[in-house]
């Protein structure tokens, strides 16, 4: 779960470039308005390497509705996914 590597003790951490994207999920009416941040971690060229969803979020939602945390979390990586890595265009 880190974003940061150490490989030896005398060199610099290599650190991912990281960002917030907002997911927005089915469940408007709950006080988050179905609303989940999702942290996108980077390498330099814009490579995306990972995404992960903020718990508190999903986890306020989830105690609201009853769905389980575990499809709240899908559903926002999913609404993330397609707001960072669209489709590639049909040919």
């Amino acid at each position: 779960t880190t974003l940061g590597v150490r490989i030896y003790r005398d060199l610099p951490r290599a650190k991912l470039c990281r960002s917030f994207v907002t997911a927005q999920t089915p469940y408007s009416e709950t006080t988050r308005k179905g609303i989940v941040d999702v942290k996108v971690s980077k390498f330099k060229n814009g490579e995306t390497i990972a995404m992960k969803v903020e718990f508190d979020h999903c986890k306020d939602i989830s105690n609201e509705t009853g769905v389980p945390l575990k499809v709240i979390a899908e559903l926002a990586l999913s609404a993330a996914r397609e707001q960072v890595m669209p489709p590639p265009p049909k040919t």
